[in-house]
């Protein structure tokens, strides 16, 4: 009879340890995925603020492109214009010379 008693205790006793570690468990997983979760969310903050400020420094080497690009052109047009000047000051000195 005792024995039958024991065994009972034992297995009510056993069976709450594993009670236990089932509640333990799932509480781990339901935590894990919880942390997961704000994890991803923090993550994504970071990728939309990285992305914000690519976006930023995109827009400022476009400007600077269309700067670089008008002193470009505008050192175009003074190289034309010093060609036409000294083509001029060529004649000039021609006709100095003639005289």
């Amino acid at each position: 009879m005792q024995c039958i008693e024991r065994g009972i205790l034992l297995k009510t006793i056993f069976d709450s340890y594993v009670r236990l570690a089932d509640l333990i468990y799932s509480e781990s997983l339901n935590l894990r995925r919880s942390l997961a979760k704000k994890f991803a969310l923090i993550f994504e903050k970071q990728l939309k603020m990285q992305q914000t400020e690519i976006e930023k420094q995109i827009k400022v080497t476009i400007g600077k492109d269309k700067i670089i690009e008008e002193l470009n052109h505008q050192l175009a047009a003074a190289e034309k214009r010093e060609q036409g000047i000294r083509a001029t000051n060529k004649k000039m000195v021609k006709i100095a010379l003639r005289n």
